[in-house]
């Protein structure tokens, strides 16, 4: 095999959580090129595959795929591109579609002259392509899933640690190092108040409330807020009466800069979102606060030692995106004593 397209619609998060997966495709095809083809994010607070994986050899080169999916008028030139690349097989990384999806991929692929997929199930074997219930409480995780799809491949350990690896270096973040030192002594906790999606955010008024109660318990605490440039002043205000030191680089650092930074930390808290998928894979213990949107454990943080919130309702795996006639009922049952709680147990928790 001398090239592999790997295909991969995702943002911080779902890249973090494909880690295995991209590292069982290395190990099938050590020698190919490995092309990326992903999406082009409009949305400020979304970084790209390419981002997050910049250092870790998983994928060599990128093409991306301008903003409107795949309509025709936007995607003559993809499949130009692609077709001069004289692609062997394709990789089809992409999460749980509907059979429509999957059907328009497929003919969009072989349009660009690819012969051979992986990881794309026939039309007989649709079901392969969704996510496995693992328990009457627990689904498969989206990790999981990855690497099963492309078992053909062979084996990798989904949940082995070393398996998330983003190959980050001390030399590379020197810089952040020496900024984060003085306060590693006395500990710092990380956190992160954004989402892209506004079912996923617990609220202002409950991380106000929550921070307050964290501050007068752990007051020799520093606090480190990561995040988009967009939610800096957020994260100013909602932190604002924090009695430690509090380092605020919302905007301020690169995705592998922010998870070099987590690494640091004793412990993280926040939503499911993509700063949580980069402080499980930099090994920190979480407690995520999660909205019901999902079903329960496809996009937990990996590890085995993090402490979730989500709460069990009806509705679950719902996929909106806004919750107006519940008023976000799954996430906002979560109290800040509940995350108080986590936060208590993690930390006694050895």
């Amino acid at each position: 095999m001398n090239k592999i397209l790997i295909f991969h619609l995702a943002s911080i998060g779902d890249t973090v959580v494909a880690l295995p997966a991209l590292r069982l495709i290395k190990n099938a095809y050590p020698n190919a090129t490995r092309i990326g083809l992903t999406a082009k994010h409009v949305d400020a607070k979304a970084a790209s595959m390419e981002e997050v994986l910049d250092g870790t050899n998983l994928i060599h080169e990128f093409m991306y795929l301008e903003s409107g999916g795949f309509n025709p008028f936007n995607l003559l030139n993809t499949i130009r591109d692609i077709k001069s690349q004289n692609i062997d097989v394709l990789i089809y990384l992409n999460e749980p579609s509907k059979f429509s999806t999957l059907l328009k991929h497929y003919l969009f692929f072989r349009a660009c002259g690819i012969q051979k997929f992986i990881g794309m199930p026939s039309i007989y074997k649709i079901f392969e392509s969704q996510i496995k219930r693992k328990s009457e409480k627990k689904w498969e995780s989206i990790s999981e899933y990855l690497v099963r799809k492309i078992k053909a491949l062979g084996y990798i350990d989904s949940n082995d640690k070393k398996n998330f690896d983003l190959c980050l270096g001390d030399i590379e973040h020197a810089e952040i190092l020496a900024c984060l030192e003085p306060h590693i002594a006395n500990g710092i906790i990380g956190i992160s108040l954004g989402s892209k999606i506004d079912l996923k955010d617990w609220g202002d008024v409950k991380w106000e409330s929550l921070l307050g109660e964290l501050a007068k318990k752990y007051p020799k605490n520093s606090l480190l807020i990561v995040g988009s440039q967009g939610e800096y002043e957020r994260a100013h205000r909602l932190t604002q009466n924090w009695s430690g030191r509090r380092i605020n680089l919302c905007g301020k650092l690169s995705v592998r800069a922010s998870a070099f930074a987590l690494s640091k930390c004793i412990y993280y808290v926040g939503h499911d979102n993509g700063p949580m998928h980069l402080a499980a894979a930099v090994g920190l213990r979480c407690v995520a606060i999660f909205s019901s949107r999902s079903l329960p454990g496809i996009w937990f943080p990996s590890g085995n030692k993090n402490r979730i919130l989500y709460t069990s309702i009806e509705c679950q795996g719902c996929e909106r995106t806004i919750c107006i006639d519940r008023k976000k009922e799954c996430i906002t049952r979560i109290s800040p004593q509940d995350v108080l709680n986590e936060i208590d147990a993690l930390i006694y928790d050895k």
